[in-house]
């Protein structure tokens, strides 16, 4: 009995020690891995499954995103992050996007918006079905004050975006 409360106690301790970057990644992991946990199920999360392969769905987002006079901030391996930690994941892949013109607005209206850009869209292979996934812009920007347009506007850009990958 002693035995295993020691090792209870360890584990915890252990636990105690992780960095905020590790347990962010474990989560991240435990959402791609266990998608019913995920927000996924909200109205304001838009799933769409594309019929092209994973690249060719990335390819086509990106050319959708540059033709959108959107600008790609930064791509999120989570495939090669989630191997970092010893997770095998299918392929999925972050692509943070936005434009000045939008950080123009948001600065004027609400400055405090501004934690919100760059936008998400997430990839991911589910066993051979592609999907593509995006919080509607509209809802990440509704708890700010006057940017009930912006948010309407990108909304419109957004499924002009995805759409160009289907």
């Amino acid at each position: 009995m002693i035995h295993s409360k020691t090792k209870i106690r360890s584990t915890y301790t252990d636990l105690a020690h992780w960095s905020k970057g590790q347990v962010v990644v474990i989560l991240t992991a435990l959402l791609i891995t266990f998608p019913t946990l995920s927000p996924a199920q909200n109205a304001d999360i838009v799933v769409q499954m594309s019929k092209n392969s994973f690249e060719n769905t990335v390819t086509s987002l990106k050319k959708g995103i540059t033709a959108n006079k959107l600008i790609i901030v930064k791509e999120v391996p989570f495939t090669q992050m989630l191997a970092m930690v010893g997770v095998k994941a299918e392929k999925t892949l972050g692509l943070e996007i936005f434009h000045p013109r939008y950080g123009k607005v948001l600065h004027m209206k609400n400055k405090d918006a501004m934690l919100e850009a760059p936008l998400r869209i997430l990839v991911r292979d589910e066993g051979g079905e592609i999907s593509i996934r995006y919080r509607k812009p509209s809802a990440t920007f509704a708890e700010y004050s006057g940017l009930t347009e912006v948010g309407a506007q990108l909304d419109k850009v957004f499924a002009r975006i995805v759409a160009s990958a289907m």
